[in-house]
């Protein structure tokens, strides 16, 4: 279940490290070193998508770490694991490219979303059958 774990996190660092450049790259371009420009809808979508991804890992990669040490399904970890990658990976899809449509369209973050609370939801369930 380490190895599991291990390549989520991994995975999870990659997308980390694409947001913060993305937000530095939008900073950069428009010269604010703080807070938003708000007439540049891209940055704004970049900065949220760091923020997102920074309100909701920490404590879901916590919780599968703490369930990692339990006497857990394997396959209901794999689950929980890809759950939460997907779910981040595709939400921060979502946010990074609603801005480049005529008319954004929300459904891959609100399957991120879902997938990330599935994950977090699973991992405290798991907690309670585990008792």
């Amino acid at each position: 279940m380490q190895s599991v774990f291990l390549i989520c996190f991994f995975l999870l660092i990659v997308l980390f490290i694409a947001l913060s450049l993305r937000v530095i790259f939008f900073r950069r371009k428009n010269r604010s070193p703080y807070g938003y420009q708000f007439d540049d809808r891209k940055m704004m979508a970049a900065i949220s998508a760091q923020g997102n991804f920074i309100d909701y890992s920490p404590i879901t990669l916590l919780a599968l770490w703490i369930l990692s040490q339990q006497a857990v399904n394997f396959g209901w970890f794999l689950t929980l694991n890809t759950a939460l990658l997907i779910g981040r990976y595709t939400h921060a899809i979502g946010l990074l490219f609603a801005e480049q449509r005529p008319r954004p369209i929300y459904a891959l973050r609100v399957v991120g979303m879902a997938l990330t609370f599935f994950s977090l939801l699973g991992c405290a369930l798991s907690w309670l059958i585990l008792l």
